[in-house]
């Protein structure tokens, strides 16, 4: 099955204390039940995390929300799986979760992109000589302007 588009406006992330809540709007799913039984699955590298949700009617579509406490997803990107009823794998839904300690919580939504940047080279401390020059010339600057 393909991953699930979310809407743009509706759908939310936010920290209260210790709980992360999350509310997606998925246009795509049609209305069910609300006493559907819905799992959403989060996922990072090694990492995962399931908590129930709650599905509801929306103007188009389903939304569904869930809370998770904020220490089980530590800081990472984390992608987000639904599944509804009884369903017997999750769906991805387009978004991500970024969680980092300190800061609030950013909802992705869309695709991943496909491409990576390259790391970036570490930052070389300046050579030994160059130093010493650097430290000349400001001396030899410094004597000139005084006369």
């Amino acid at each position: 099955m393909t991953a699930l588009e979310v809407g743009f406006l509706d759908s939310v992330a936010w920290r209260v204390d210790a709980q992360l809540h999350l509310a997606l709007h998925l246009p795509e799913v049609a209305p069910v039940a609300a006493d559907t039984p819905v799992e959403v699955r989060f996922r990072d590298a090694d990492r995962r995390a399931r908590v129930p949700g709650r599905i509801a009617p929306a103007a188009s579509g389903s939304m569904i929300e869930a809370e998770v406490l904020a220490r089980r997803l530590a800081g990472g990107l984390w992608r987000i799986d639904v599944r509804i009823g009884d369903a017997d794998e999750f769906t991805r839904v387009e978004a991500r979760l970024l969680v980092t300690r300190g800061q609030p919580v950013a909802l992705l939504p869309g695709r991943a992109p496909r491409t990576r940047l390259p790391e970036p080279e570490p930052r070389r401390s300046p050579s030994r000589s160059a130093s010493v020059r650097s430290m000349a010339g400001r001396v030899l600057r410094k004597v000139r302007s005084s006369r």
